[in-house]
């Protein structure tokens, strides 16, 4: 019904792993979140830091298949 299971939603970039590629969106929204929805606050404090990068590397690799 047009609903999409999200399973690693530290891929912001949707290319099925976690790199440098995720890190790069992430530092390029580093700080307080002005706009909604915003990806990378893994832990929904409405800042990009530390937390969030600390979630980000825990997940380093490629994604789980759905």
């Amino acid at each position: 019904s047009g609903n999409i299971l999200c399973v690693c939603p530290w891929d912001l970039n949707g290319d099925g792993e976690v790199s440098g590629a995720d890190l790069g969106v992430m530092l390029a929204l580093w700080g307080e979140c002005v706009n909604q929805p915003c990806p990378p606050d893994f832990n929904g404090d409405g800042f990009v830091d530390g937390g969030d990068l600390g979630l980000l590397l825990g997940y380093w690799g490629f994604c789980p298949e759905p």
